[in-house]
């Protein structure tokens, strides 16, 4: 199937830096493990090089910020590489479910409302995210080339290898290949990281869709039976016929259960295993916004860099508002199922809807480490942060 084939390039992709969410670390093969403890030490080794020049420079606070931000952005990524790993058995599971979704499903009506849905889904993903690879890649290869044809810039980031010349043959060239590693690092393990997330959250949504659809369905059937009685008992000849894709009731709350518990239980795995690393991407957002007020502000000749903050802005706006639908979409479940046409329905029939409609109310989405919500709210919030800590930035810089 070309979602097997999309996930096992998922999978690939990580293996590039050692990253195997099958296996674990004795059974993983040689090359996967010298792959990951090569990016591990070049990224402990960046983080110790920009550490001990924050901690050298003393008459250049600006400076001293990038440096930080730059030292606290390998931390955090080396952290949620950990993170991920320690919780790759959830990852496995949301992309088994994935692969499910393409599965023929045991009822006529899922399979119509579904499998039209999904098979556009993968398509127009697939397009979506070839084009952002490639933009990605153009984007980062620009980032190591421009540096270059600056006089005012020595490298990509501000700072070198401590016990290496400043300039010099081989000394400048090893220090720009490790900056650009670093870098080409952060561009395509953020774009996976992504493009992932979009994969999982886009096909809970489509699901959702699905369940939305035969709420609408309640009482459909039923209804269909009154008229039919009517013209019956009113001896009259034009016999109404049945509605396509109409099922009784006992069928259409059995499979809205089933895929609504399904859902439920898929959602909370993707919450628990995107919490802790959402919250470090937040930590990322705000030090990136600050690093890129200071390159407008004082570092001009560091723009080539304004760019990187723009995609980390756009970034973590489809994160909230992947997020939002979502929530949008499941508490969406109890307004489709009181819109339908559930009066036809028995008293026992009713009960039966009404406790789905009362666990349909239970809010589910993604969370910021278990304390916010990821939603757009949250996006503003955190941007509205970013300005006043900028402000502030700001007022420290033009006092020393």
């Amino acid at each position: 199937m070309e979602i097997e084939k999309l996930i096992l390039k998922f999978k690939q992709g990580f293996l590039i830096f050692g990253i195997d969410f099958e296996n674990n670390f004795k059974k993983i093969s040689i090359p996967t493990k010298i792959s990951f403890l090569s990016w591990t030490l070049l990224i402990l080794f960046m983080s110790y090089q920009s550490l001990y020049w924050y901690f050298t420079i003393h008459n250049a606070p600006g400076v001293k910020f990038l440096l930080g931000t730059v030292a606290a952005g390998l931390i955090i990524f080396q952290i949620r590489v950990v993170i991920m790993l320690s919780k790759k058995s959830d990852l496995q599971e949301t992309l088994t479910w994935i692969i499910a979704r393409y599965n023929h499903r045991s009822d006529p009506i899922i399979e119509h409302f579904a499998n039209p849905r999904f098979q556009h889904l993968i398509t127009l993903f697939t397009k979506i995210n070839n084009a952002y690879g490639l933009m990605v890649i153009l984007s980062t290869i620009i980032l190591l080339i421009l540096p270059l044809f600056m006089n005012s810039v020595d490298y990509i980031l501000p700072f070198h290898i401590t016990f290496f010349a400043e300039k010099g043959f081989p000394y400048f060239e090893i220090n720009y290949i490790c900056q650009s590693f670093i870098c080409i690092l952060a561009s395509l393990a953020t774009a996976l990281y992504i493009s992932l997330y979009v994969l999982i959250l886009t096909h809970i949504i489509v699901e959702l869709n699905v369940i939305l659809e035969m709420c609408q369905m309640v009482g459909g059937y039923e209804e269909w039976l009154f008229e039919l009685e009517e013209v019956l008992v009113n001896d009259e000849k034009m016999v109404p016929l049945m509605p396509v894709n109409c099922q009784k009731f006992e069928v259409i709350i059995k499979n809205i259960v089933n895929m609504h518990n399904d859902v439920s239980d898929i959602i909370n795995t993707v919450s628990d295993f995107y919490s802790l690393n959402i919250f470090l991407w937040e930590i990322l957002f705000v030090s990136m916004k600050c690093f890129t007020f200071l390159i407008i502000t004082v570092y001009t000749e560091m723009s080539y860099m304004i760019p990187l903050s723009i995609a980390f802005i756009s970034q973590y706006f489809v994160i909230c508002f992947l997020s939002t639908k979502m929530g949008e979409n499941y508490d969406e479940i109890g307004t489709q199922i009181y819109s339908s046409k559930w009066y036809y329905l028995t008293k026992w029939q009713k009960r039966e809807l009404f406790i789905v409609m009362n666990f349909a109310q239970q809010s589910k989405t993604l969370t910021s480490g278990g304390m916010a919500d990821l939603t757009l709210e949250r996006f503003t919030t955190v941007m509205k942060f970013t300005y006043n800590l900028c402000l502030l930035l700001q007022h420290f810089i033009k006092k020393n």
